[in-house]
């Protein structure tokens, strides 16, 4: 297989980002999507049901209403507090001639966010599978092996938004070089530091 369509098939294709639009109504939903990875996902990672059981009628539905809630608040900030300042970012970064900045690549950016979200859920799924229903995660080495497994979905998921800005902005070829630098580092503070710490240390707390 070529590199080319090796690379169509890991980050998704250029004319598949190149595609996105800046409708606002589909928007939403990927905000939704990106919550339930945010938060959902830990959950049944860590098999961390007790919101849901040994809970009375009115808790249960309070804790419901509450899930769902968060799922819609902490997928908005997640999008946008990642997109805003990479679109600023972004603003500094040299363009080719002709190439003209767009009212609606904010919300373009945001969609491509999410895109790499779509990209990478099959495999995070596939994971907490095995992990959790064939014993996998009670292996010695399961902690080892599953950290470097999450560095890798985290580098893979990395390179598909850069992917996904290089194809909807015409920056130089330096820039595009560049763009997986702040890419990385910025979700790394995001995910494995704030919106962690927000979700374990404030959202969960929330649940009865």
């Amino acid at each position: 297989m070529e590199s080319g369509r090796l690379l169509d098939v890991l980050l998704f294709a250029k004319s598949l980002y190149k595609k996105i639009g800046n409708s606002r109504a589909t928007l939403f939903l990927g905000a939704l999507y990106v919550g339930i990875i945010d938060i959902l996902f830990p959950l049944l990672a860590g098999k961390d049901f007790r919101i849901f059981t040994g809970k009375t009628r009115n808790a249960l539905m309070e804790n419901v209403a509450l899930l769902i809630a968060s799922i819609a608040v902490i997928g908005f900030a997640d999008i946008l507090f990642f997109s805003h300042p990479m679109y600023d970012l972004f603003k500094l970064f040299k363009r080719e001639p002709g190439h003209t900045d767009d009212r609606g690549m904010l919300i373009r950016l945001m969609k491509t966010y999410v895109l790499a979200h779509v990209l990478i859920t099959p495999v995070y799924v596939l994971i907490i599978l095995v992990a959790n229903f064939t014993g996998f995660a009670n292996n010695p080495a399961a902690g080892y092996i599953l950290a470097l497994l999450d560095l890798v979905i985290f580098i893979w998921f990395c390179a598909a938004i850069t992917r996904g800005i290089n194809a909807i902005y015409s920056f130089t070829p330096l820039f595009k070089r560049l763009v997986f630098v702040p890419v990385y580092v910025w979700n790394f503070i995001l995910s494995n530091i704030a919106f962690s710490y927000m979700i374990n240390n404030w959202i969960m707390k929330l649940f009865k």
